[in-house]
């Protein structure tokens, strides 16, 4: 059987973690190791992990932290994993709250495996999951992975992720100096350096609930009111333009030479207004959504990117 390891941040998880830990280590015909880093829990998180580690003592390791967020705890998992799992071809980011189906890694792996002389990154779409109950398929359709289209949006959930030991170690030639989600700079860096597969079947069942609202079905004006929060958020000004210039610093050698061009225009976009004027015109740049990319033009032309 394929061997995987498995990276998992807890943080006061107790209520829905034993489900997802057990649909785990019910995956079939594949070798699960399970790298967890508990982010500072103060209820039973790191006791019910501990029993687990007692069950699969094999299986599980525990890294033990203080509250750093999730962001860094994922990141703290990436670079120990390609420090001490060298001999590990198969690589999954997993959430504390879903419920996996059986076949979820057999099907990434059989994915990958067709791939296997790149950096891959599989994804897949996903089962919305509240109170107990499916309510089928969040995405109906997907939008293709472009050089240009990775750099605008993450399209890649975290939790469906799973990548070859080529995306882990081109991860690990840098760590970007910017707060971004570990799905969506590996996303970035699968697209630009490798190859991404979108599986738009679902093998996983995306628990929604009060203290997780990502991926909640929203009425218009929540939509909008949301779009205008986010615009006027000092700590997302020029993200993705820092972004573009991590991804320059650390992986430049690493991309394709289109890809690399699609980074630089971002990356230079404020250098003068014919940059920022191409790439306000580009559609290559885009969110693949009317009302986001009216605001995505806004940030361009207030150089807020």
């Amino acid at each position: 059987m394929d061997q995987i390891t498995i990276l998992m941040s807890t943080y006061n998880g107790e209520k829905f973690l034993r489900p997802q830990l057990d649909s785990i280590f019910s995956q079939e015909n594949v070798d699960i190791h399970l790298l967890i880093r508990d982010d500072g829990s103060v209820d039973s998180t790191l006791s019910i992990l501990r029993k687990y580690e007692r069950i699969y003592p094999d299986k599980v390791k525990i890294l033990p932290g203080e509250n750093i967020g999730w962001k860094k705890s994922f990141r703290t998992l990436l670079d120990y994993a390609a420090e001490n799992f060298n001999g590990c071809n198969y690589f999954a980011f997993a959430d504390q709250d879903d419920i996996w189906l059986p076949a979820k890694l057999e099907k990434a792996i059989s994915n990958i495996k067709e791939h296997a002389a790149v950096p891959v990154l599989y994804y897949s779409n996903l089962f919305f999951y509240k109170n107990e109950i499916n309510e089928g398929l969040i995405h109906k359709t997907a939008a293709e992975a472009t050089f240009k289209n990775c750099l605008a949006r993450n399209y890649a959930t975290g939790c469906t992720i799973v990548f070859n030991s080529r995306l882990l170690e081109c991860l690990s030639h840098g760590t970007p100096c910017i707060d971004i989600p570990h799905d969506h700079w590996a996303y970035m860096v699968a697209v630009l350096c490798g190859k991404v597969i979108y599986d738009s079947d679902s093998y996983i069942l995306y628990r929604q609930h009060d203290s997780n609202q990502i991926g909640s079905k929203h009425g218009l004006f929540d939509v909008w009111k949301a779009r205008f929060k986010r615009f006027s958020q000092p700590e997302l000004d020029n993200i993705r333009e820092k972004t573009a210039k991590e991804l320059l610093r650390i992986h430049a050698s690493d991309m394709y030479p289109e890809a690399r061009k699609a980074v630089e225009k971002l990356a230079g976009y404020k250098d003068s207004i014919s940059n920022r004027l191409r790439l306000l015109f580009d559609s290559g740049y885009t969110l693949n959504n009317l009302g986001n990319d009216f605001f995505f033009k806004l940030r361009i032309i207030f150089g807020k990117l």
